[in-house]
């Protein structure tokens, strides 16, 4: 609606200005006829006013389309069960697209001239202080962005902390956002903000093979003693982009939601409610010393590459339709139960995102708070009592 009063400003028709009450541009006609004294609408600015037009035409389109979801009915079950407005969901549709994302991914894709990769990678890197003391090789050897994005690290350069068995380490170079303990099946986006566990994980759809026991423990199931807790971390374009075991453990299956790629900084993370369970993401599940251990990269706004590496996946596809819409999901087990030891690489993203630890531990310390910069191997905290 903003972009529509923005085309309104620009349009500016001459018929709307007057003096002494008669039209501004029939004032500075001198012909008798009818025809020479009508005045005449005038356009500033054409193009941009053609370009306000096609966005508030594309907003309003979004807006119908949500809230014609929104009111339908599936099985006696509403279509959407997110708490988003009609309106606000429209409004990041059209400014945050899916296809601007794609687009971009496809920039990243191509191949630059060697001469050109030096320059454009240290210009990057002085934008968003990336640490090319740490990469394992040359610039030159990277041949697009996305190959930048996801550079390797010089051995030895983020050792492990924390000498407990069952401690728990950062899976990534980033931000804490938020940790805390589950309440139920909500969790908190930022203070005063919460999601639904049961709809980030898929908790809530009947899949075909759902394997719910042993993906999402129910909270009355939980061992006696034990509760969930969760761990936000945030990636910034400079960071180190490859996620790591933040554990030791067994995994077994992976689920694939396709969706938005809404940016997830921290201004829309309070302005968009639900946007972990609305944004592309994929959720990794299996057992850790105490039970059950999830970790699930979420995508973001020009960042729809996620990338796992014992699984050939392609996301952000434009032939998939969100899952937040279309109730679908992929839900797969992995060809062969994987044992990741702490620090063992096994996803990445393509560019900085958001990586969501969500497991369950008798009383956890954390050793970590929101909003403190922490580095892939430092340690989140580990079990008050040790095994």
């Amino acid at each position: 609606w903003g972009m529509s009063l923005v085309a309104m400003f620009v349009f500016r028709p001459s018929v709307l200005r007057f003096a002494h009450g008669v039209p501004h541009a029939v004032t500075k006609r001198t012909s008798s006829t009818a025809a020479e004294a009508s005045p005449r609408i005038r356009f500033k600015y054409p193009w941009l006013t053609l370009g306000a037009a096609t966005i508030a035409g594309a907003q309003v389109y979004q807006y119908l389309k949500v809230k014609a979801a929104f009111e339908k009915n599936v099985d006696g079950k509403p279509q959407m069960d997110i708490v988003l407005a009609p309106a606000r969901l429209a409004t990041c549709r059209v400014l945050f697209s899916r296809t601007m994302s794609r687009l971009w991914g496809s920039v990243n894709d191509v191949e630059l001239p060697v001469f050109a990769r030096a320059p454009l990678y240290k210009l990057w890197t002085w934008v968003f202080d990336c640490k090319l003391d740490e990469m394992k090789y040359p610039l030159e050897s990277y041949r697009n962005l996305s190959e930048f994005f996801a550079r390797p690290l010089k051995d030895g350069v983020r050792p492990l902390q924390g000498r407990r068995n069952d401690s728990v380490v950062s899976p990534v170079d980033g931000t804490v956002a938020m940790v805390g303990e589950s309440d139920g099946d909500k969790i908190e986006q930022v203070k005063g903000l919460t999601y639904s566990l049961s709809r980030f994980l898929g908790g809530q759809h009947a899949v075909e093979d759902p394997g719910l026991d042993a993906v999402l423990p129910s909270v009355k199931h939980l061992s006696e003693g034990k509760k969930l807790y969760h761990c936000v971390l945030y990636l910034a374009p400079g960071d180190y982009h490859n996620i790591h075991s933040p554990v030791d453990w067994k995994v077994n299956r992976y689920r694939h939601f396709a969706g938005e790629c809404f940016p997830v900084a921290s201004w829309a993370v309070r302005w968009i409610q639900d946007l972990f369970t609305i944004n592309e993401r994929i959720a990794v599940f299996g057992q850790w010393a105490h039970g059950f251990f999830s970790a699930t990269a979420v995508a973001a706004y020009n960042v729809g590459g996620i990338v796992l590496k014992h699984e050939q996946l392609q996301t952000n596809r434009a032939d998939q339709t969100p899952e937040y819409l279309s109730k679908v999901f992929t839900d797969r087990p992995f060809d062969k139960e994987l044992s990741l030891k702490k620090g063992d690489e096994f996803a990445g993203f393509r560019l900085g995102s958001t990586v969501v630890l969500i497991f369950e531990s008798p009383e956890f310390l954390w050793a970590v708070k929101a909003g403190q910069k922490i580095k892939m191997g430092e340690l989140l905290g580990g079990p008050v009592k040790p095994l």
